[in-house]
């Protein structure tokens, strides 16, 4: 089928590339590769001027449908040719609500990291985390952003800091006692590197101790504000 479609889209010079079907929700090619998780279809078919931005009865663009069955190859690649992350279908629905109704969490994750919008309304008024697909629990963490992360720091719970840290801000997790999860949003590039050493010297942190790697905080260090308060 895929050699199919390559011949048949190279004999009409391109012309059919953007084709819809018309006995069904009108979704191009795309469409298809899209939700049908069809990689190197997809890569030829945005290669050969494809619409990134169709949309088919539904207003759903391809990033829609990439979203919704949790596709995230094809859904980086939709990303990474252009495709906008806030594209609304009639209900005002984005890719990332997709996710959220779904509970896709590596594909939510990556639409955070790459800008999309955890606050866009629906028609109906809802935002992505209203809608979280019932017992998706990492999905919801990964939408509620800052507080969830907030909360793990308190309790210390490093495995979710490691799930989901890679999103998040400042957070004073040293003030909560939990030097690891400090450490794990420093190295995930957390803004404010020099308020969370800080806190952790005046908690009494040993600027000598060494990671796994045989590291000091000094180091890692990599801003000389930082470096000025660790010597």
């Amino acid at each position: 089928m895929w050699n199919g479609l390559q011949r048949i889209i190279e004999l009409t010079d391109g012309k059919i590339i953007n084709c819809k079907d018309f006995d069904g929700r009108e979704s191009t090619p795309l469409h298809f590769a899209a939700g049908y998780n069809r990689v190197e279809v997809l890569k030829y078919l945005l290669e050969n001027g494809a619409d990134i931005e169709a949309r088919d009865t539904g207003w759903l663009v391809p990033l829609h449908n990439a979203c919704a069955y949790g596709h995230l190859v094809v859904a980086e690649l939709l990303v990474k040719h252009g495709a906008d992350l806030n594209a609304v279908d009639k209900w005002g629905y984005t890719p990332l609500h997709e996710c959220a109704l779904k509970g896709k969490f590596e594909v939510c994750k990556m639409l955070l990291l790459s800008g999309a919008d955890r606050n866009h309304k629906g028609r109906d008024g809802k935002i992505p985390l209203d809608v979280v697909r019932e017992g998706a629990e990492d999905v919801k963490d990964l939408l509620r952003g800052d507080e969830a992360v907030l909360e793990a720091a308190k309790e210390g719970d490093v495995e979710k800091i490691r799930k989901i840290g890679g999103l998040i801000p400042l957070h004073n997790a040293s003030s909560f006692g939990h030097l690891e999860i400090a450490v794990l949003l420093i190295e995930y590039g957390a803004e404010g590197r020099t308020q969370i050493c800080s806190l952790l010297l005046n908690s009494g942190a040993d600027v000598t101790l060494k990671n796994t790697e045989g590291l000091t905080a000094l180091d890692m260090a990599g801003a000389e504000d930082t470096k000025e308060l660790l010597m």
